[in-house]
């Protein structure tokens, strides 16, 4: 069976030279052969692979990003020749900065267009890799017990109270 490569590309939303090449945009792939999902920054005519790994690793590490726990800085670019790296960080507005060094302005892309499209284009390969696995199931305690809640000083004002008499 012949491997088609799937990609989506999502364009910057803002580049910090205005009078640059276009596109400024991520490319989202799959490599229908190893099953792979690669990262390309493009930036006009230019093409460079920034990240490769299946598709969990890929999400561990951009999707943290894009919800703003945690940035990627210094990372190294596959794609280049000697020492290039890249930084993807969150700031304002839900939009995330990616900046790389020796392959395109830095761009400013938005979180959901990025977050949607690493999600979709990696969710069928993660339901067929994962279709056939068996989770164990854990046992989450065999006592039910009744959790109850008491505003205390109400109730311990309840407490002094004998009879109202009405």
């Amino acid at each position: 069976m012949a491997s088609i490569p799937v990609s989506l590309r999502v364009h910057a939303s803002s580049t910090s030279f205005p009078i640059c090449d276009t596109p400024q945009a991520l490319d989202i792939g799959l490599d229908g052969s190893s099953g792979n999902m690669v990262i390309y920054r493009i930036s006009g005519s230019h093409r460079t692979l920034i990240d490769i790994g299946n598709v969990l690793s890929v999400w561990s590490r951009w999707l943290p990003t894009l919800w703003g726990i945690k940035p990627m800085i210094n990372r190294s670019t596959l794609g280049l020749e000697g020492e290039s790296k890249w930084s993807c960080v969150a700031i304002e507005n839900s939009t995330v900065q990616l900046t790389t060094a020796n392959c395109g302005p830095p761009i400013k892309i938005a979180c959901r267009e990025l977050e949607a499209a690493l999600i979709l284009i990696g969710g069928h390969r993660v339901q067929s890799d994962l279709s056939g696995t068996q989770f164990p199931e854990y046992s989450l305690g065999e006592e039910v017990t009744n959790v109850a809640r008491h505003n205390h000083r109400i109730h311990q004002i309840a407490q002094e109270v004998e009879e109202i008499e009405l």
